[in-house]
């Protein structure tokens, strides 16, 4: 038995400095990744920020339906654009864009799914100022590791669902088309239209007929059933754009001001030195 532990210990151990070896070959790049990664966040606040307000400005139904939009959205979405743009090219076996929506929708959620664990191994487990669990390595109770699986599941089911704001035609429709010949996006109409065209027997032409994905019905159909939780749910969304803004705001204003008490602290070392030296 202790020679089993000892060995079990040996390839922890072993485990870690190989993580370590590998965060030590990546800290010329840490300046690079942390503006990758402050990229990728804002463009997906940005991207919930402008769905939101064409939201707000361009539904019909207003607030009754939780503010759904029911036709192409007004405004720029780069994220929406971008995967749109290389989910065309999926007709092109060989081609090397082929995929690449897939890899940066990949890349979208394996940075949120980081950034959560981030957050509950930072912070902890907490209600409001009570600390419940703290997460250590290899001093981490099994209630917290339920408690914790429980947030991660619940923190990115709700991430799936603001997909939806995040990139609204790419989540829905993908790169289909109404028709080859005009080339017009769908929307929700769109997809009713054809709908009823499809239940009355016509044949509709592949990569058009304008055919909502699966995530998009569930969640279409949610909102639409109780449009008091698509309300809550939308003004929430509004709280955490504001929460980020907040918060990258006095970040960024801390870390500048602790550069200048840093500089201003060297500086008065450097006199007061000056002064010995004098005397």
């Amino acid at each position: 038995m202790k020679i089993s532990n000892k060995l079990d210990s040996e390839r922890k151990t072993s485990l870690w400095r190989y993580i370590s070896m590998f965060l030590k070959l990546l800290t010329p790049f840490r300046v690079a990744i942390g503006v990758a990664c402050l990229t990728i966040s804002v463009l997906i606040i940005y991207s919930m920020l402008i769905t939101n307000i064409d939201r707000l400005l361009n539904s019909e139904c207003g607030f009754n339906c939780g503010y759904l939009l029911e036709k192409t959205p007004s405004y720029f979405n780069p994220l929406d654009y971008v995967l749109l743009r290389l989910s065309s090219h999926h007709e092109k076996y060989f081609d090397i864009q082929m995929f690449l929506d897939t890899a940066l929708f990949a890349t979208m959620l394996i940075y949120t799914f980081i950034c959560i664990l981030y957050g509950i191994v930072k912070i902890g487990i907490n209600f409001f100022s009570l600390e419940i669990y703290r997460l250590k390595r290899r001093d981490t109770m099994p209630q917290a590791l339920s408690v914790v699986s429980i947030l991660v599941i619940l923190m990115m089911f709700a991430f799936s669902m603001q997909l939806m704001s995040i990139a609204p035609m790419y989540v829905t429709f993908g790169d289909q088309r109404v028709n080859g010949e005009s080339g017009e996006k769908c929307t929700l109409k769109e997809s009713q239209i054809s709908h009823k065209s499809m239940s009355e027997g016509h044949v509709m032409n592949v990569g058009f007929g304008c055919q909502m994905t699966m995530i998009a019905q569930l969640y279409t159909k949610i909102q639409l059933s109780l449009p008091a939780f698509t309300i809550s749910y939308y003004i929430l969304s509004w709280a955490f754009i504001f929460t980020f803004g907040m918060f990258l705001a006095y970040h960024s204003r801390s870390k500048s001001s602790a550069h200048q008490l840093a500089g201003y602290s060297q500086l008065n070392g450097n006199d007061e030195e000056q002064d010995e030296d004098l005397q």
